[in-house]
Order: C-alpha cells, then sequence, then structure tokens
C-alpha cells in the first residue's frame, strides 16, 4: 500500500461521499475510486442514500489514523 490510498481512504472516511472526497483531493471520482480498490479490501457499504464503512473500514481507519500526520 502506498500512501497516497492511506490518504485517499481517509479523505472518504471523513467525508463519507466519494464525490466531496474527490473535490477535496482535486482529483476525479473515478480515479478515487479505481485508487481504494487497489486496497482489495471492502472498506465502504454503499447505498444510493448512504455510504458507511464496513467492520474493516473501521479497524483501518483506527490504524490510518495512528499513522496520520497531525496539523500544527
Amino acid at each position: 500500500m502506498e500512501l497516497r490510498h492511506l490518504r485517499y481512504f481517509m479523505v472518504v472516511a471523513e467525508e463519507l461521499h466519494f464525490a466531496g472526497a474527490a473535490t477535496q483531493l482535486g482529483i476525479e471520482q473515478s480515479t478515487l475510486s479505481r485508487q481504494l480498490q487497489d486496497l482489495k479490501a471492502r472498506l465502504f457499504n454503499r447505498t444510493r442514500r448512504a455510504m458507511t464503512l464496513t467492520k474493516v473500514g473501521k479497524r483501518f481507519i483506527d490504524d490510518g489514523a495512528a499513522v496520520r500526520p497531525r496539523p500544527r
């Protein structure tokens, strides 16, 4: 896994919205989706109305928060 994958995941997990996360990251939504597919794990449950983290996604966000740089 590359750090960009972790960064992309963390932004999507915070937004719980792919389009909003893509805008925040300055990339296309399709690029963001493809990058997260590279992680080979189901991290989100998506329906037409909502997106939530899976159990794996929740563990991943905990691990990601541990290595994420803190703002100064």
